[in-house]
């Protein structure tokens, strides 16, 4: 395999081929980008895609092409769309650091010395961004989870799991302070200066907010985990009270409806009506209340006496009229499709109409014939091809199987 000998080299060909990179990253979790596809977003070029290949940016397997995982791990992670939790980084990040302590230690060269300790301060940084990243997304994670995940035991799982992470992330974290508190106090006291200092208390400050923020997403898993075990339980009993009921026995073996007499809920409670009875002193002697009763009077006349009557109907709207509407008759169109030898596609594409139809109004008639006569059409197993169309003023590409007629 070979190598970018330049971040310039490697810069230049992500650059280029930035359309096939984004369709293959937006279709990273089927494996169903084909090679023809691909090569249709490299301008036809197969040498570009043999090149990749070659570099390692992509893999093919089976006739179909994907991301390499380093590559594919990096959009990920940059994005912040990754699913998995990268918790063995952190722990790595960890041991890089007691080893660059333990080689400062040791060394005694003033110059070699002074790179191990820029090395500890480059890596207590990694570690404070690689403990924030890991508990954004198992946050994102955890939320993820439990919106989508239809199945139920499947989610509960993947939240156990998620938990699992957290208490890594937080043991992490822990031995990560106990480093910088215990584990190498010769170190931090004969090596501390200005530079070490700020990274040590930025460090700090991202491992507490971190700690706080598992405190959160640990309450938020059990709050999840709580909830599934309620909707279970839940839905068990709702369906045993189904079965009880399509025997006939659930009065029987439960006390539904002494339950249900117990429930008063306020939506089943009819809605109240409050009658005001005003004396006949006030409605005598008020004018404002006189000026009510006016106004009631008048709104009843108009609604019940003062409605007009509609006219008798114009004998232009008693005129009968036709249109004619221009349509392709699809039982004829299925019919001289099966006495010639053109594939589906080519034949309503090529089909001199009598009406005028666009590549749209083609391609909705093809999707119409494959449905209404499965019986008599037959389609080439493994075959698609790809078509240039015209679609509402768009020229895109169009993927459809080969059919003939049996």
């Amino acid at each position: 395999m070979k190598q970018f000998r330049s971040i310039e080299e490697l810069l230049k060909v992500l650059a280029r081929e930035k359309e096939l990179l984004k369709e293959m990253f937006a279709k990273r979790k089927s494996l169903s980008f084909r090679r023809d596809i691909a090569e249709d977003l490299v301008d036809g070029d197969a040498r570009r895609l043999d090149l990749l290949l070659e570099y390692g940016v992509l893999r093919q397997n089976a006739g179909f092409l994907e991301l390499e995982e380093s590559y594919l791990r990096f959009f990920e992670e940059v994005l912040q769309v990754n699913e998995e939790i990268a918790i063995s980084s952190v722990k790595d990040y960890i041991d890089t650091l007691n080893q660059h302590i333990d080689y400062w230690l040791k060394e005694t060269n003033p110059r070699r010395k002074l790179s191990y300790h820029r090395a500890v301060v480059r890596t207590l940084y990694n570690i404070a961004g690689a403990v924030l990243r890991s508990t954004v997304d198992l946050k994102r994670n955890v939320d993820t989870v439990y919106k989508n995940e239809p199945n139920y035991l499947i989610k509960k799982e993947k939240l156990v799991h998620l938990d699992q992470k957290h208490d890594i992330i937080k043991a992490l974290i822990v031995e990560c302070e106990r480093v910088m508190d215990e584990g190498q106090k010769a170190f931090f006291s004969s090596a501390m200066d200005g530079v070490l200092r700020q990274a040590v208390g930025e460090v700090r400050l991202s491992l507490n907010d971190a700690y706080h923020s598992l405190i959160e997403i640990n309450r938020q898993i059990l709050e999840y985990l709580n909830l599934i075990e309620y909707q279970n339980r839940l839905l068990q009993k709702i369906r045993t009270l189904k079965y009880l009921r399509d025997q006939l026995t659930i009065t029987e073996y439960t006390d539904i409806r002494r339950r249900a007499l117990m429930e008063s809920p306020v939506w089943m409670d009819p809605l109240p009506r409050y009658r005001l009875k005003l004396s006949l002193d006030s409605l005598l002697n008020d004018e404002d209340a006189l000026s009510v009763l006016r106004s009631v009077v008048q709104k009843g006349k108009t609604g019940a006496i003062g409605r007009e009557t509609a006219g008798a109907i114009g004998p232009e709207f008693l005129e009968t009229a036709s249109r004619k509407v221009e349509m392709v008759d699809q039982q004829e169109m299925y019919n001289l499709f099966r006495a010639q030898g053109k594939d589906l596609f080519s034949f309503v594409v090529d089909f001199e109409y009598k009406v005028p139809m666009d590549d749209g109004q083609k391609l909705v008639l093809f999707c119409q014939l494959a449905t209404l006569y499965p019986d008599g059409i037959q389609l080439e197993s493994g075959r698609w091809e790809q078509s240039s169309m015209t679609i509402h003023e768009k020229n895109c590409f169009v993927e459809h199987p080969i059919i003939y007629p049996k």
